[in-house]
């Protein structure tokens, strides 16, 4: 398409639909056009759902998940055992109705080694 092609269009636009045509054309000055403000929020709301931070010793990341309007809250802790040779990690994944799932892992983890 070209600018002519253009013109010849706008020229067999009902008057009726002009002034939407012009905020159309209007608002495509601007390219590419800004992100909505939705988007911004929705970011915000993503990095208010993920928190990381540190309590007794552990690193603690939390997350929330939603899928279809449910919502789950996965908290991930780790912390080096008392022989600083094992890597303790612990999720607890808490769903719908306060149901709640645990899981403990050790990894056995040599710290001098780089």
């Amino acid at each position: 398409m070209d600018r002519e092609e253009l013109h010849r269009l706008i020229d067999t636009l009902p008057e009726a639909v002009l002034e939407q045509a012009k905020g159309i054309l209007d608002h495509l000055q601007t390219w590419p056009p800004p992100p909505p403000l939705e988007i911004d929020r929705i970011r915000h709301q993503q990095r208010d759902r993920l928190r990381r931070y540190h309590e007794e010793g552990n690193a603690v990341r939390e997350t929330h998940h939603f899928h279809e309007g449910i919502e789950i809250t996965i908290t991930e802790r780790m912390r080096l055992g008392e022989n600083g040779k094992a890597l303790i990690y612990k999720n607890e994944i808490v769903g719908p109705g306060g149901q709640t799932h645990t899981q403990d892992i050790t990894f056995q983890a040599d710290t001098t080694e780089t």
